[in-house]
């Protein structure tokens, strides 16, 4: 894979829990990994509860940031203007998804990547790459 793969929040968990063999094809081929900076936060809030699999999490993001094709991508101003046409398209067409979702779709634009996640409504962005979504649930 030449372009950058990004990984969903949900890609990320299912990388550490190594349940998607999909996504370990993924990763082999990847030249670069970005994290988008919403997806790390969703990651990092789901390990605010103080248990075993919270510290497990957090050990292994903080693991993958560390090695070195791989990299947190922040909210910029190409973010935001990726964002706001992403939004209002969705919007136009009826066809809304979380807004979490758009921040992590508008990272995935301005890195020219392509996007693994297991949520079908990033289906709805037109002229967006994933990969992941064979097993989605509608």
């Amino acid at each position: 894979m030449k372009c950058p793969l990004l990984l969903d929040a949900n890609a990320l968990i299912s990388l550490f829990d190594g349940s998607d063999p999909e996504l370990e094809r993924a990763l082999c081929g990847a030249e670069e990994l970005i994290v988008p900076v919403v997806a790390y936060a969703e990651v990092v809030a789901g390990t605010e509860m103080d248990t075993k699999r919270a510290r497990t999490t957090l050990d292994a993001l903080l693991k993958l940031m560390s090695m070195p094709n791989t990299r947190l991508l922040p909210v910029t101003e190409a973010t935001v203007r990726y964002y706001s046409k992403t939004y209002n398209q969705l919007k136009k067409n009826g066809t809304p998804i979380p807004t979490n979702d758009i921040w992590i779709a508008a990272a995935t634009l301005e890195a020219g990547g392509v996007l693994f996640t297991h949520d079908r409504h990033f289906l709805n962005i037109p002229m967006f790459d994933t990969i992941g979504l064979e097993d989605a649930s509608l």
